[in-house]
């Protein structure tokens, strides 16, 4: 017969030591009367920094041990059951999990007796029930991102948004039963810093998804690692060739940078413009985000010249002069909003202004907040609706991001990033049981013809990238319009 006390609690007469420890007790009564203490790992026991996380064969190795004291071997504390307890209900014994439990850990002497065995069963069972609930109270997403640096606002209007997302969803009880919690690392925008972050959140034994890096540079070095440690690569901030490949844990919530230079180039080449200067950062994406513009323009007989600009470096007047020396018809620029907006005040100060569009990589809000008025004229492509239209979706990631405090319009990144939280939430609610990130990833492999609200995505097992929408939008009066 169980206990009318609820599992879990430290009965009243306790040592203060088990009464006040924090974390969760699950008592366990063996036949002799005696109570058999299993102590969660969520307690102060194994908590403290000086301890590192206790790996299965500990816990088995615990869980045993706690049954030997009955043995009278050194075990972990055991105490009297209080007067008017009775045990609880016999299970029925469980020999194997036992007998697999002595052969893998600390075999008992020969002669023990099937009660112990039925005890430590029954340990093993509740201490791995303890310790995975721990382990799993929550879906972890982890995310490497410029939170400081040249590209901050950007890296930080990625987190903000899904961050909005997340929190609204936990608000409601969660996916599956549980809150999903965005850890994000700030990478400054460096490739090798990324890498390493990549490294470390993935030692995160309840990590789910990667998510939201911020660059396909930022991507380079991370993906590898999550292929190989099987764990879902989503929607990183980058239409650019690296994160279009075929992966079966690489996906994708935008536009090609492919698509996006076919609606910017289809455009201004209807109007006449001929001579097309491509800003490009010099380095491996920037010299593909060339060759798809190149391949563009071969098939109507064009070709473009280019400016390559290191990596976050400063762009100054005798930069801007070389690059006017190619008298360029139109400047595609492929860099980030700083580098775009210093080319703009040195073009203004030169007297020169020359009609510039941009992929949405640079930023919208951030190039105009950079740039200021002479952000004026320039169009720039954007891979999702506007942030002010009244599309179910996009109320709904605005009063995300407003139930959070957000005192400024939600913007197009952080409309982005909440789209692509979204998505990743379906999958983990339509993952199958139990969770991770490979049935996650199955579940988003499957995910055809999802309706957000008024936006549509798509994956299907042979293709991972979700959306191919673009529009183009024109900086005016300090705000993108469309």
């Amino acid at each position: 017969m169980r206990s009318n006390r609820p599992v879990g609690r430290s009965p009243a007469g306790w040592p203060a030591r088990h009464a006040g420890e924090s974390g969760v007790f699950f008592c366990l009564f063996c036949p002799c009367r005696r109570i058999i203490c299993l102590i969660d790992i969520g307690s102060s026991f194994f908590s403290s920094a000086s301890y590192r996380r206790p790996t299965r064969e500990d816990l088995l190795r615990l869980a045993c041990q706690t049954t030997f004291q009955t043995a009278g071997l050194p075990a972990g504390p055991i105490h009297e059951a209080p007067a008017g307890y009775r045990p609880l209900e016999r299970l029925t014994p469980q020999k194997k999990v036992a007998q697999a439990c002595f052969a893998k850990i600390d075999p008992l002497p020969e002669g023990t007796s099937m009660r112990l065995q039925r005890t430590a069963a029954i340990a093993v069972m509740a201490l791995a029930a303890a310790t995975g609930a721990h382990a799993q109270d929550k879906w972890v997403v982890g995310q490497s991102a410029p939170l400081t640096g040249g590209n901050a606002k950007f890296g930080n209007d990625i987190r903000s948004g899904a961050a909005a997302y997340f929190a609204a969803v936990n608000a409601k009880g969660g996916v599956q039963g549980r809150p999903v919690e965005l850890v994000s690392v700030d990478d400054r925008n460096d490739r090798a810093t990324a890498g390493a972050n990549t490294k470390t959140l993935l030692q995160n034994k309840a990590l789910l998804a990667l998510f939201g890096y911020g660059s396909a540079t930022l991507s380079l070095d991370a993906m590898p690692q999550a292929e190989a440690a099987g764990v879902p690569f989503f929607a990183p901030f980058s239409g650019a060739n690296p994160v279009r490949t075929k992966s079966s844990t690489l996906f994708t919530t935008r536009a090609s940078y492919g698509e996006e230079m076919e609606k910017i180039l289809g455009f201004w080449t209807s109007l006449g413009l001929k001579q097309v200067t491509v800003l490009h950062y010099d380095d491996e994406v920037g010299k593909q985000n060339l060759e798809v513009v190149n391949q563009y323009l071969k098939k109507i007989n064009l070709a473009p010249k280019s400016f390559a600009l290191k990596r976050n470096a400063t762009v100054g007047k005798a930069e801007v002069e070389a690059m006017l020396a190619q008298k360029p018809d139109l400047i595609l620029n492929t860099v980030l909003s700083g580098a775009l907006a210093q080319l703009q005040k040195e073009m203004a100060a030169a007297g020169k202004m020359v009609p510039t569009s941009s992929l949405s990589f640079v930023g919208a809000d951030q190039f105009i907040s950079a740039a200021g008025p002479l952000s004026a004229g320039v169009s720039i492509s954007q891979v999702v609706p506007s942030p002010t239209t009244s599309l179910p979706v996009v109320r709904e990631c605005a009063a995300a991001l407003e139930a959070t405090g957000a005192k400024e319009p939600m913007n197009s990144t952080q409309l982005e990033a909440c789209f692509s939280a979204k998505i990743l939430v379906e999958g983990i609610r339509r993952a199958k049981k139990p969770v991770t990130p490979q049935t996650v990833r199955e579940a988003l492999s499957n995910l055809s013809n999802y309706d957000l609200g008024g936006f549509k995505v798509s994956f299907s097992p042979g293709d991972h990238h979700g959306s191919s929408f673009v529009e183009l939008a024109l900086v005016r009066d300090g705000v993108l319009k469309r």
